[in-house]
């Protein structure tokens, strides 16, 4: 008997291996000899069994099916520029059993097909098929292009730069905590070094969001400088905390 996985996912491969008993002599039907062959593409595959005598012979047929994987494409219903405060839908394609939504590589906790996006991040898709067979869609970039002002937020400031790396203390001065946003084009964690007037390091941490603060709770009044860190991008703030 042939056993061997008779359905498998495009790319992948699946070892045909005869299970009963040790024979003298294998004939498959790709021209292989040993007791096991690897296979990549559907089709029939048959084997023919012999002792060392010959009088005593076998075979068996079985039959791989190889599934295609989900082409995985996103697109956006609206604009991939947003406003902080806002969102944009991204859309996975129809029809698959399962979704697995990532934001910057990592598991955002989301399974359906559709996706609304309200931070700067590189997002992705793994789309499954009832086969089980999966692929990810290419990154799509969202990015805070404005941030809202005024005490009802009825107004917008001037877009933010758009260049790829893009970092901002808010407030600064300040006599709480300090609000940092990071808009960058890479999938790596966003990491920071605090430093005093002297330059030495007094606080550091490592975020998986664009937003995050440092506690001012922490500093006393005085001049900092913060370096911002995401992938090979580096940038550094001043900031000035208040009594």
């Amino acid at each position: 008997m042939i056993t061997g996985d008779t359905t498998i996912c495009a790319g992948d491969s699946t070892v045909l291996t005869v299970s009963n008993g040790s024979y003298f002599a294998y004939s498959w039907s790709d021209g292989s000899t040993t007791s096991s062959i690897s296979v990549q593409t559907s089709g029939q595959y048959w084997v023919d069994v012999s002792d060392s005598s010959g009088t005593c012979t076998g075979s068996d047929t079985i039959n791989v099916t190889v599934t295609p994987l989900p082409v995985m494409t996103l697109t956006a219903n609206g604009s991939l520029g947003i406003c902080e405060g806002d969102s944009v839908e991204l859309v996975a394609p129809p029809g698959l059993s399962n979704y697995i939504w990532l934001r910057n590589n990592i598991y955002t906790g989301y399974t359906q097909q559709t996706y609304r996006a309200f931070n700067a991040a590189n997002y992705r898709c793994v789309g499954i098929n009832s086969a089980g067979c999966r692929d990810t869609s290419p990154a799509m970039r969202v990015r805070i292009v404005c941030i809202p002002v005024g005490p009802n937020h009825s107004k917008l400031e001037s877009t933010v730069p758009q260049n790829d790396f893009f970092v901002e203390a808010y407030p600064n001065p300040s006599s709480g905590d300090f609000g940092i946003r990071v808009s960058c084009n890479s999938d790596s964690e966003i990491s920071y070094n605090l430093f005093n007037i002297t330059g030495r390091k007094i606080l550091s941490g490592i975020s998986t969001s664009d937003h995050f603060e440092i506690d001012g709770a922490l500093l006393v009044a005085g001049v900092y400088n913060v370096e911002i860190v995401c992938g090979t991008n580096r940038k550094y703030l001043r900031l000035v905390k208040m009594q």
